[in-house]
Protein backbone atom coordinates (compact mmCIF):
# COMPACT_ATOMS: atom_id res chain seq x y z
CA UNK A 1 0.00 0.00 0.00
CA UNK A 2 1.28 3.47 -0.90
CA UNK A 3 2.22 5.54 2.15
CA UNK A 4 2.10 9.29 2.45
CA UNK A 5 5.86 9.80 2.22
CA UNK A 6 6.12 7.57 -0.88
CA UNK A 7 4.61 10.45 -2.85
CA UNK A 8 7.45 12.19 -4.72
CA UNK A 9 6.18 15.61 -3.55
CA UNK A 10 6.89 14.74 0.09
CA UNK A 11 9.97 12.49 0.01
CA UNK A 12 11.91 15.23 1.78
CA UNK A 13 10.96 18.16 3.95
CA UNK A 14 11.58 20.85 1.33
CA UNK A 15 8.15 21.54 -0.11
CA UNK A 16 7.64 23.66 -3.23
CA UNK A 17 4.54 25.74 -3.93
CA UNK A 18 2.11 25.35 -6.83
CA UNK A 19 3.02 28.79 -8.19
CA UNK A 20 5.11 27.52 -11.11
CA UNK A 21 2.27 25.19 -12.14
CA UNK A 22 -0.27 28.04 -11.95
CA UNK A 23 2.10 30.24 -13.94
CA UNK A 24 2.27 27.62 -16.69
CA UNK A 25 -1.52 27.12 -16.74
CA UNK A 26 -2.30 30.85 -16.99
CA UNK A 27 0.34 31.29 -19.69
CA UNK A 28 -1.04 28.46 -21.85
CA UNK A 29 -4.65 29.59 -21.26
CA UNK A 30 -3.94 33.20 -22.24
CA UNK A 31 -2.00 32.14 -25.36
CA UNK A 32 -4.77 29.71 -26.39
CA UNK A 33 -7.51 32.34 -25.97
CA UNK A 34 -5.55 34.94 -27.91
CA UNK A 35 -4.75 32.54 -30.77
CA UNK A 36 -8.32 31.19 -30.94
CA UNK A 37 -9.76 34.70 -30.71
CA UNK A 38 -7.45 35.93 -33.48
CA UNK A 39 -8.41 33.00 -35.73
CA UNK A 40 -12.15 33.54 -35.15
CA UNK A 41 -11.83 37.29 -35.78
CA UNK A 42 -10.18 36.56 -39.16
CA UNK A 43 -12.72 33.84 -39.91
CA UNK A 44 -15.74 36.06 -39.24
CA UNK A 45 -14.19 39.37 -40.31
CA UNK A 46 -16.66 39.88 -43.24
CA UNK A 47 -19.67 39.48 -40.91
CA UNK A 48 -18.06 41.71 -38.30
CA UNK A 49 -17.28 44.48 -40.82
CA UNK A 50 -20.78 44.38 -42.34
CA UNK A 51 -22.37 44.29 -38.90
CA UNK A 52 -24.87 41.62 -39.98
CA UNK A 53 -24.16 39.35 -37.04
CA UNK A 54 -23.80 41.55 -33.92
CA UNK A 55 -24.18 38.68 -31.43
CA UNK A 56 -21.57 36.57 -33.23
CA UNK A 57 -19.30 39.60 -33.21
CA UNK A 58 -19.71 40.00 -29.42
CA UNK A 59 -19.12 36.28 -28.87
CA UNK A 60 -16.02 36.24 -31.07
CA UNK A 61 -14.55 39.39 -29.52
CA UNK A 62 -15.19 38.09 -25.99
CA UNK A 63 -12.62 35.28 -26.47
CA UNK A 64 -9.56 37.54 -27.01
CA UNK A 65 -10.94 39.81 -24.26
CA UNK A 66 -10.80 36.87 -21.81
CA UNK A 67 -7.32 36.09 -23.17
CA UNK A 68 -6.16 39.63 -22.36
CA UNK A 69 -7.52 39.32 -18.79
CA UNK A 70 -5.74 35.99 -18.28
CA UNK A 71 -2.57 37.43 -19.85
CA UNK A 72 -2.68 40.26 -17.33
CA UNK A 73 -2.88 37.72 -14.50
CA UNK A 74 0.01 35.77 -16.07
CA UNK A 75 2.23 38.85 -16.29
CA UNK A 76 1.43 39.79 -12.68
CA UNK A 77 2.32 36.27 -11.51
CA UNK A 78 5.49 36.25 -13.64
CA UNK A 79 6.64 39.57 -12.20
CA UNK A 80 6.00 38.36 -8.65
CA UNK A 81 7.85 35.10 -9.37
CA UNK A 82 10.87 37.00 -10.67
CA UNK A 83 10.78 39.31 -7.66
CA UNK A 84 10.39 36.73 -4.86
CA UNK A 85 11.76 33.54 -6.45
CA UNK A 86 11.40 30.07 -4.96
CA UNK A 87 10.10 29.92 -1.38
CA UNK A 88 10.51 26.49 0.20
CA UNK A 89 8.39 25.31 3.10
CA UNK A 90 9.90 23.10 5.81
CA UNK A 91 7.28 21.58 8.12
CA UNK A 92 7.93 21.21 11.84
CA UNK A 93 6.86 18.50 12.64
CA UNK A 94 7.05 16.63 9.34
CA UNK A 95 4.41 15.55 8.36
CA UNK A 96 1.98 17.91 10.10
CA UNK A 97 0.24 16.42 13.14
CA UNK A 98 -3.54 16.32 13.62
CA UNK A 99 -4.26 16.54 17.35
CA UNK A 100 -1.02 18.47 17.94
CA UNK A 101 0.66 21.02 15.65
CA UNK A 102 1.15 22.06 12.05
CA UNK A 103 4.05 24.46 11.92
CA UNK A 104 7.26 25.18 10.08
CA UNK A 105 9.42 27.73 8.31
CA UNK A 106 9.29 29.48 4.93
CA UNK A 107 12.82 29.87 3.56
CA UNK A 108 12.95 33.05 1.47
CA UNK A 109 15.34 33.16 -1.49
CA UNK A 110 15.38 36.96 -1.27
CA UNK A 111 15.30 39.08 1.88
CA UNK A 112 11.96 40.82 2.49
CA UNK A 113 10.94 43.69 4.81
CA UNK A 114 10.23 42.71 8.40
CA UNK A 115 7.54 45.32 9.05
CA UNK A 116 4.95 43.56 6.86
CA UNK A 117 2.08 41.28 7.87
CA UNK A 118 2.84 37.79 6.52
CA UNK A 119 -0.46 35.92 6.66
CA UNK A 120 -0.44 32.12 6.87
CA UNK A 121 -3.59 30.04 6.36
CA UNK A 122 -4.26 26.33 6.66
CA UNK A 123 -7.26 24.57 5.16
CA UNK A 124 -8.50 21.00 5.13
CA UNK A 125 -10.27 20.48 1.80
CA UNK A 126 -12.53 17.77 0.40
CA UNK A 127 -11.91 16.87 -3.24
CA UNK A 128 -14.47 15.02 -5.37
CA UNK A 129 -15.37 14.46 -9.02
CA UNK A 130 -18.63 16.16 -9.96
CA UNK A 131 -20.74 16.17 -13.12
CA UNK A 132 -21.50 13.47 -15.70
CA UNK A 133 -19.96 12.38 -18.98
CA UNK A 134 -17.77 14.98 -20.64
CA UNK A 135 -18.62 17.57 -17.97
CA UNK A 136 -16.95 15.60 -15.16
CA UNK A 137 -14.37 17.64 -13.26
CA UNK A 138 -12.62 17.63 -9.91
CA UNK A 139 -13.61 20.31 -7.43
CA UNK A 140 -12.55 21.21 -3.88
CA UNK A 141 -14.55 22.49 -0.93
CA UNK A 142 -13.14 23.82 2.34
CA UNK A 143 -14.07 21.73 5.41
CA UNK A 144 -11.92 23.51 7.99
CA UNK A 145 -9.85 26.65 7.93
CA UNK A 146 -7.59 28.67 10.23
CA UNK A 147 -5.64 31.88 9.69
CA UNK A 148 -2.82 33.66 11.50
CA UNK A 149 0.48 35.48 11.17
CA UNK A 150 4.00 34.21 10.51
CA UNK A 151 6.89 35.53 12.60
CA UNK A 152 9.73 37.05 10.52
CA UNK A 153 13.27 36.07 11.56
CA UNK A 154 15.52 39.14 11.05
CA UNK A 155 18.85 38.90 9.29
CA UNK A 156 21.94 39.12 11.47
CA UNK A 157 23.36 41.80 9.18
CA UNK A 158 20.13 43.75 8.60
CA UNK A 159 17.47 43.87 11.31
CA UNK A 160 14.93 45.51 8.96
CA UNK A 161 14.76 42.49 6.61
CA UNK A 162 14.19 38.76 7.04
CA UNK A 163 14.96 35.56 5.15
CA UNK A 164 12.82 33.15 7.20
CA UNK A 165 9.19 33.10 8.37
CA UNK A 166 8.04 30.80 11.18
CA UNK A 167 4.52 29.70 12.09
CA UNK A 168 2.63 27.12 14.17
CA UNK A 169 -1.04 26.24 14.67
CA UNK A 170 -2.88 24.00 17.13
CA UNK A 171 -4.86 21.42 15.12
CA UNK A 172 -8.07 19.75 16.43
CA UNK A 173 -7.99 15.97 16.73
CA UNK A 174 -11.23 15.30 14.78
CA UNK A 175 -9.95 16.33 11.31
CA UNK A 176 -9.03 13.81 8.55
CA UNK A 177 -5.41 13.30 7.38
CA UNK A 178 -4.06 13.84 3.86
CA UNK A 179 -5.42 11.22 1.43
CA UNK A 180 -4.55 12.69 -1.99
CA UNK A 181 -1.63 10.24 -2.43
CA UNK A 182 -4.12 7.33 -2.58
CA UNK A 183 -5.47 8.50 -5.99
CA UNK A 184 -9.09 7.90 -5.01
CA UNK A 185 -12.13 9.58 -6.56
CA UNK A 186 -12.84 11.40 -3.30
CA UNK A 187 -10.26 12.33 -0.68
CA UNK A 188 -9.17 14.98 1.82
CA UNK A 189 -6.10 17.14 1.36
CA UNK A 190 -4.39 19.93 3.29
CA UNK A 191 -3.21 23.24 1.90
CA UNK A 192 -0.98 25.93 3.37
CA UNK A 193 -1.09 29.50 2.03
CA UNK A 194 1.34 32.38 2.45
CA UNK A 195 0.31 35.92 1.51
CA UNK A 196 1.71 39.42 2.08
CA UNK A 197 0.92 42.83 0.61
CA UNK A 198 4.42 44.01 -0.27
CA UNK A 199 5.19 47.40 -1.86
CA UNK A 200 5.68 46.23 -5.47
CA UNK A 201 3.70 42.99 -5.83
CA UNK A 202 1.49 40.86 -3.62
CA UNK A 203 3.30 37.73 -2.44
CA UNK A 204 1.15 34.59 -2.79
CA UNK A 205 2.17 30.96 -2.39
CA UNK A 206 0.04 27.81 -2.18
CA UNK A 207 1.40 24.47 -0.88
CA UNK A 208 -0.21 21.05 -0.62
CA UNK A 209 1.20 19.51 2.57
CA UNK A 210 1.29 16.03 4.13
CA UNK A 211 -0.67 15.72 7.39
CA UNK A 212 -1.16 12.62 9.59
CA UNK A 213 -2.74 11.81 12.95
CA UNK A 214 0.09 12.22 15.44
CA UNK A 215 1.02 13.70 18.82
CA UNK A 216 4.22 15.36 17.57
CA UNK A 217 4.55 18.99 18.53
CA UNK A 218 6.34 21.82 16.77
CA UNK A 219 9.53 23.37 18.07
CA UNK A 220 8.11 26.75 16.95
CA UNK A 221 6.76 28.38 20.11
CA UNK A 222 5.10 31.25 18.25
CA UNK A 223 1.28 30.81 18.12
CA UNK A 224 0.24 32.14 14.71
CA UNK A 225 -3.51 32.02 15.33
CA UNK A 226 -3.27 33.93 18.61
CA UNK A 227 -0.94 36.48 17.00
CA UNK A 228 -3.43 36.92 14.15
CA UNK A 229 -6.30 37.46 16.61
CA UNK A 230 -4.29 40.05 18.54
CA UNK A 231 -3.31 41.78 15.30
CA UNK A 232 -6.95 41.84 14.11
CA UNK A 233 -8.03 43.37 17.41
CA UNK A 234 -5.32 46.03 17.17
CA UNK A 235 -6.32 46.82 13.59
CA UNK A 236 -10.00 47.10 14.56
CA UNK A 237 -9.07 49.41 17.45
CA UNK A 238 -6.96 51.58 15.12
CA UNK A 239 -9.80 51.69 12.57
CA UNK A 240 -12.33 52.66 15.26
CA UNK A 241 -10.07 55.55 16.36
CA UNK A 242 -9.71 56.82 12.78
CA UNK A 243 -13.46 56.54 12.11
CA UNK A 244 -14.27 58.31 15.38
CA UNK A 245 -11.92 61.09 14.28
CA UNK A 246 -13.79 61.33 10.97
CA UNK A 247 -10.98 59.82 8.86
CA UNK A 248 -12.96 57.09 7.10
CA UNK A 249 -10.97 57.54 3.90
CA UNK A 250 -7.79 56.45 5.75
CA UNK A 251 -9.29 53.00 6.52
CA UNK A 252 -10.48 50.06 4.42
CA UNK A 253 -13.91 51.77 4.33
CA UNK A 254 -12.42 54.30 1.93
CA UNK A 255 -12.07 51.58 -0.72
CA UNK A 256 -15.71 51.93 -1.84
CA UNK A 257 -17.00 54.94 0.15
CA UNK A 258 -16.14 58.57 -0.57
CA UNK A 259 -16.63 60.92 2.38
CA UNK A 260 -17.44 64.62 2.10
CA UNK A 261 -17.93 67.16 4.91
CA UNK A 262 -19.31 70.67 4.56
CA UNK A 263 -20.20 72.18 7.93
CA UNK A 264 -23.02 70.05 9.40
CA UNK A 265 -23.48 68.18 6.11
CA UNK A 266 -21.92 64.70 6.17
CA UNK A 267 -22.09 62.71 2.90
CA UNK A 268 -21.26 59.09 2.08
CA UNK A 269 -21.03 58.41 -1.66
CA UNK A 270 -20.80 54.89 -3.10
CA UNK A 271 -19.81 55.28 -6.75
CA UNK A 272 -20.43 53.06 -9.76
CA UNK A 273 -18.12 50.24 -10.93
CA UNK A 274 -17.91 48.61 -7.48
CA UNK A 275 -18.77 44.93 -8.01
CA UNK A 276 -16.43 44.28 -10.95
CA UNK A 277 -16.07 40.49 -10.74
CA UNK A 278 -19.76 39.77 -10.16
CA UNK A 279 -20.70 42.24 -12.91
CA UNK A 280 -18.28 40.58 -15.34
CA UNK A 281 -19.92 37.15 -14.83
CA UNK A 282 -23.38 38.74 -15.13
CA UNK A 283 -22.33 40.26 -18.46
CA UNK A 284 -21.09 36.88 -19.71
CA UNK A 285 -24.43 35.30 -18.71
CA UNK A 286 -26.17 38.09 -20.61
CA UNK A 287 -24.18 37.71 -23.86
CA UNK A 288 -23.98 33.91 -24.24
CA UNK A 289 -27.73 33.11 -23.74
CA UNK A 290 -28.57 36.06 -26.03
CA UNK A 291 -26.55 34.38 -28.78
CA UNK A 292 -28.49 31.11 -28.38
CA UNK A 293 -31.81 32.97 -28.27
CA UNK A 294 -30.92 34.75 -31.50
CA UNK A 295 -29.78 31.45 -33.06
CA UNK A 296 -33.06 29.65 -32.28
CA UNK A 297 -35.22 32.57 -33.43
CA UNK A 298 -33.24 32.99 -36.70
CA UNK A 299 -33.76 29.30 -37.49
CA UNK A 300 -37.51 29.91 -37.49
CA UNK A 301 -37.41 33.15 -39.51
CA UNK A 302 -38.34 31.66 -42.90
CA UNK A 303 -41.49 33.69 -43.65
CA UNK A 304 -43.95 30.97 -42.52
CA UNK A 305 -45.33 29.94 -39.16
CA UNK A 306 -45.61 26.18 -38.68
CA UNK A 307 -45.28 23.99 -35.59
CA UNK A 308 -41.44 23.85 -35.89
CA UNK A 309 -41.22 27.65 -35.84
CA UNK A 310 -43.34 27.72 -32.70
CA UNK A 311 -41.06 25.13 -31.04
CA UNK A 312 -37.89 27.02 -32.00
CA UNK A 313 -39.30 30.31 -30.74
CA UNK A 314 -40.30 28.54 -27.53
CA UNK A 315 -36.71 27.31 -27.12
CA UNK A 316 -35.52 30.89 -27.63
CA UNK A 317 -37.61 32.21 -24.73
CA UNK A 318 -35.56 30.54 -21.98
CA UNK A 319 -32.08 31.86 -22.97
CA UNK A 320 -33.67 35.23 -23.80
CA UNK A 321 -35.13 35.41 -20.29
CA UNK A 322 -31.78 34.45 -18.74
CA UNK A 323 -30.03 37.07 -20.85
CA UNK A 324 -32.45 39.82 -19.82
CA UNK A 325 -32.20 38.96 -16.12
CA UNK A 326 -28.39 38.82 -16.33
CA UNK A 327 -28.29 42.18 -18.10
CA UNK A 328 -30.47 43.69 -15.35
CA UNK A 329 -28.13 42.17 -12.75
CA UNK A 330 -25.10 43.63 -14.56
CA UNK A 331 -26.63 47.12 -14.56
CA UNK A 332 -27.67 46.82 -10.91
CA UNK A 333 -24.23 45.60 -9.82
CA UNK A 334 -21.93 47.72 -11.94
CA UNK A 335 -23.78 50.90 -12.86
CA UNK A 336 -25.55 51.81 -9.63
CA UNK A 337 -24.48 54.44 -7.11
CA UNK A 338 -25.73 55.37 -3.65
CA UNK A 339 -25.43 58.78 -2.00
CA UNK A 340 -26.42 59.26 1.65
CA UNK A 341 -26.47 62.75 3.21
CA UNK A 342 -26.73 63.47 6.92
CA UNK A 343 -27.84 67.09 7.32
CA UNK A 344 -29.04 69.03 10.37
CA UNK A 345 -32.56 67.51 10.32
CA UNK A 346 -32.33 64.00 8.89
CA UNK A 347 -30.93 61.44 6.45
CA UNK A 348 -31.36 61.63 2.66
CA UNK A 349 -30.65 58.47 0.63
CA UNK A 350 -30.62 58.41 -3.17
CA UNK A 351 -29.80 55.50 -5.45
CA UNK A 352 -29.01 56.12 -9.12
CA UNK A 353 -28.60 53.85 -12.14
CA UNK A 354 -26.23 55.35 -14.75
CA UNK A 355 -26.77 58.71 -13.04
CA UNK A 356 -30.59 58.47 -13.21
CA UNK A 357 -32.35 58.55 -9.77
CA UNK A 358 -34.37 55.36 -9.20
CA UNK A 359 -34.97 55.40 -5.43
CA UNK A 360 -35.15 58.27 -2.97
CA UNK A 361 -35.66 58.09 0.80
CA UNK A 362 -35.72 60.61 3.64
CA UNK A 363 -36.15 60.20 7.39
CA UNK A 364 -35.87 62.62 10.28
CA UNK A 365 -33.44 61.53 12.97
CA UNK A 366 -36.24 60.82 15.48
CA UNK A 367 -37.92 58.49 12.92
CA UNK A 368 -34.90 56.17 12.79
CA UNK A 369 -35.35 53.36 15.32
CA UNK A 370 -31.93 51.77 14.88
CA UNK A 371 -29.26 50.83 12.33
CA UNK A 372 -28.88 47.20 11.30
CA UNK A 373 -25.83 45.44 9.83
CA UNK A 374 -26.78 42.81 7.22
CA UNK A 375 -24.69 40.43 5.15
CA UNK A 376 -25.29 40.76 1.41
CA UNK A 377 -22.93 38.22 -0.13
CA UNK A 378 -19.31 37.16 -0.31
CA UNK A 379 -16.51 36.71 -2.80
CA UNK A 380 -13.77 34.10 -2.83
CA UNK A 381 -13.59 30.82 -0.94
CA UNK A 382 -11.54 29.45 1.93
CA UNK A 383 -8.69 31.73 2.98
CA UNK A 384 -9.65 34.21 0.23
CA UNK A 385 -13.29 34.54 1.31
CA UNK A 386 -14.44 38.12 1.94
CA UNK A 387 -17.93 38.74 3.31
CA UNK A 388 -19.72 41.93 2.27
CA UNK A 389 -22.15 43.86 4.45
CA UNK A 390 -24.47 46.84 4.25
CA UNK A 391 -26.04 49.06 6.90
CA UNK A 392 -29.80 49.68 6.83
CA UNK A 393 -31.74 52.38 8.66
CA UNK A 394 -34.80 50.80 10.30
CA UNK A 395 -37.53 53.46 10.46
CA UNK A 396 -41.18 53.71 11.45
CA UNK A 397 -42.14 53.89 7.74
CA UNK A 398 -39.80 52.24 5.24
CA UNK A 399 -36.26 50.96 5.72
CA UNK A 400 -33.46 52.22 3.46
CA UNK A 401 -29.69 51.70 3.03
CA UNK A 402 -27.19 54.18 4.50
CA UNK A 403 -23.96 52.33 3.61
CA UNK A 404 -23.10 49.37 1.38
CA UNK A 405 -20.17 47.40 -0.09
CA UNK A 406 -18.39 47.08 3.27
CA UNK A 407 -15.76 44.33 3.43
CA UNK A 408 -15.90 42.48 6.77
CA UNK A 409 -18.37 42.57 9.65
CA UNK A 410 -15.93 44.32 12.00
CA UNK A 411 -15.62 47.32 9.64
CA UNK A 412 -19.42 47.43 9.21
CA UNK A 413 -19.96 47.43 12.99
CA UNK A 414 -17.41 50.24 13.46
CA UNK A 415 -19.09 52.39 10.80
CA UNK A 416 -22.52 51.61 12.28
CA UNK A 417 -21.42 52.81 15.74
CA UNK A 418 -20.03 56.01 14.20
CA UNK A 419 -23.27 56.73 12.32
CA UNK A 420 -25.36 55.95 15.43
CA UNK A 421 -23.29 58.45 17.41
CA UNK A 422 -23.85 61.03 14.67
CA UNK A 423 -27.61 60.43 14.63
CA UNK A 424 -27.93 60.57 18.44
CA UNK A 425 -25.95 63.84 18.57
CA UNK A 426 -28.45 65.44 16.17
CA UNK A 427 -31.69 64.27 17.78
CA UNK A 428 -34.02 67.17 18.62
Amino acid sequence: MTTLLDDKRWRNNRLRSNEKKQLLITGITSLSCLLLGGYLCLRFVPAIIQGNEPLIMLLVLSIPFVGVLVLRDFLTRLKAWQQYGVIELQLDPFPGAIGAHIGGHFSLSKALPINVEYTVSLSCNYSAITGNGDSRRRSESVKWHIRGLAKPQPLATNQTHCDRLSFAFDIPYHLPPTQSHLKQQTYHLWRCYLQADLPKNTLKRDYEIPVIISDKRSSVTFNSHRAGKINDALQEHAMAKKVAAGKLEDTSLGKHIQVKREGLLFTLHHGMFRHRLAAFFALIFAIVPAFFAWHFSSMSANGSLDWMDIVLNGFALLPAGISIMSLVAFIALFLNSLTVRFDQNGVHSMRKIIGIPVAKRYACYDEIQYLNVERNGSTGTGHNKIEHFHITAITKKKDFPVATSIDGKAAAEILKEHLETLIISRLP
